[in-house]
């Protein structure tokens, strides 16, 4: 991880080493740092910061960054910002289970107009905070009271495997032949807000309005029948 100051005012900039640990950012500096603008002894030109190699977080919350500024162990100066993630929900989808028994393995077959542009679906080591957008897909493992689906779909996969699946609409990434959807287990102990999240990731940027199918095999239940509400983006 590497910081560097650039002087707003000449261009100039200055590196400097900085650590994290326990969610703290570290940046040492000397009083060399700041630029004197030359119009009086105490009159300094602020520099712009540059942090290279964070990784721009997933989850969609609003991340608080409180800023001191120390001499020694003595805070001289306090500031803080912040910046949210937001994810648009889709509402209008249309579902269709391929096999409509009970206790079989199908295919969902769900079908929807995309809300906003979604940016490339990949991460980059070299690139860590670089922007990507990733799709969830939702399924209850309770709806109203009843047991529908198990925390792995069925499929006997562990947490985080490569779930098969087929896409519609997108395009792979550069980095990929082909788009990836990945298992996110539900909870071992099942409540009425409980899912499993299919997220597909690995895909070129998608315009907003542009239509996708997901295809995605599931071991059937009573709820996907009988409620008709068993999962959401």
């Amino acid at each position: 991880m590497l910081f560097i100051g650039r002087d707003a005012y000449t261009g100039a900039t200055t590196s400097a080493a900085c650590t994290f640990k326990n969610g703290l950012l570290t940046i040492t500096v000397n009083s060399d740092f700041r630029t004197p603008l030359g119009v009086a002894p105490n009159f300094y030109q602020r520099p712009r910061f540059i942090i290279t190699g964070l990784k721009n977080p997933t989850l969609p919350k609003t991340y608080y960054l409180p800023i001191y500024t120390m001499i020694g162990t003595t805070a001289v100066e306090y500031y803080s910002a912040s910046f949210t993630i937001n994810t648009q929900p889709i509402t209008t989808i249309s579902m269709i289970p391929l096999a409509d028994k009970d206790v079989y393995k199908t295919i969902y077959v769900l079908k929807f107009t995309t809300t906003m542009f979604l940016e490339d679906g990949y991460t980059l080591l070299a690139e860590p905070n670089k922007l990507s957008s990733y799709i969830d897909i939702e399924f209850n493992m309770q709806t109203s009271g009843s047991t529908s689906f198990s925390a792995d779909l069925g499929s006997g996969l562990a947490d985080l495997s490569d779930y098969p699946c087929e896409t519609i609409g997108m395009k792979p990434s550069v980095f990929a032949t082909k788009t990836k959807c990945v298992l996110i287990q539900g909870p071992s102990t099942v409540t009425a807000t409980s899912v499993v999240t299919i997220r597909v990731v690995d895909f070129n940027p998608v315009l907003q309005g542009t239509v996708l199918t997901i295809n995605i095999p599931v071991l059937n239940t009573p709820c996907n029948f009988l409620f008709k509400k068993c999962f959401s983006f």
